[in-house]
């Protein structure tokens, strides 16, 4: 069973429960009713909600909202519920969700609301836009205009085919920009992880393939269509902060990164994320 519904959210929202305006709770986890579902939580020139899915293996929550703090994982537009996947709690870290550092040495992320949010009639895309970016360490709620000031704008769409759930990101610049740093991460709760990589003979040749698995079931985890080249690191947190999960500890991180990379006018960055629940 599938849906999608946008309502609208008086109460103050988290990742893991909401109310309504008339107080009644809404989980936004993997628990949520067998469908999907569009939660606004404001609307205006500055829109925020809620995409809720539940559609076989995939069960996940993707906030688009503002949290304590811009960047603060907790509240970045990721899917919430998948197998295995759990943010550190309370941690500025680019989970699912790239971090830009550009040359004035700022670091911006897509976050704190959006300034378009367009999902698709039949609830399988979900197209979100930002023009106004939130900046680490600036006060939550205050975007920083980059759209204007620079021409810098990113547009992220995320669908659901066969099963899988794809991630495309396109972010582009009236002017060269220069990027010091592109990084974004997948933090997993999962104790195993196996990498493969596509048969020569494929049209994916070399594409490489992570399968995270845990006791919460197994995700596979795949970059393509990358315009840039990335450097890829899996690393084990330990105890420190950043492996504080909200429910399970953070065991792993799968990071992509890409360093002074040039977005032209007529060159954007963009790439491409693919998470598909398998069973064992």
């Amino acid at each position: 069973m599938t849906w999608i519904t946008w309502m609208p959210l008086k109460g103050k929202s988290n990742l893991h429960g909401s109310r309504t305006g008339d107080g009644r709770a809404m989980e936004f986890g993997a628990n949520a009713p067998g469908k999907h579902r569009q939660v606004p939580l404001r609307t205006g020139s500055r829109p925020a909600g809620v995409w809720l899915v539940r559609q076989g293996a995939l069960k996940f929550a993707l906030p688009i909202t503002t949290g304590t703090k811009p960047g603060v994982a907790d509240y970045l537009p990721a899917p919430h519920g998948l197998p295995g996947f759990d943010v550190p709690v309370e941690q500025t870290v680019p989970a699912m969700v790239p971090y830009l550092e550009l040359a004035d040495g700022h670091v911006y992320v897509a976050g704190d609301g959006a300034d378009e949010i367009q999902p698709a009639s039949d609830g399988r895309s979900l197209r979100v836009v930002w023009k106004h970016w939130a900046m680490i360490g600036a006060k939550s709620g205050v975007p920083s205009d980059l759209g204007s000031s620079m021409g810098l704008t990113t547009e992220v769409s995320w669908t659901i085919a066969a099963g899988t759930l794809t991630r495309t990101e396109k972010i582009q610049a009236a002017k060269p920009v220069t990027v010091r740093r592109f990084w974004v991460m997948f933090p997993s709760t999962a104790d195993r992880v196996s990498t493969s990589l596509v048969a020569p003979d494929s049209n994916n040749a070399g594409h490489r393939v992570d399968r995270f698995a845990s006791s919460q079931g197994s995700l596979e985890v795949a970059v393509s269509n990358s315009t840039v080249p990335l450097n890829v690191t899996l690393q084990a947190p330990g105890d420190s902060n950043i492996g504080r999960g909200s429910r399970l500890p953070v065991r792993m991180l799968l990071q992509w990164e890409a360093r002074n990379v040039v977005i032209q006018s007529n060159r954007p960055l963009q790439w491409s994320v693919a998470l598909r629940p398998v069973a064992e």
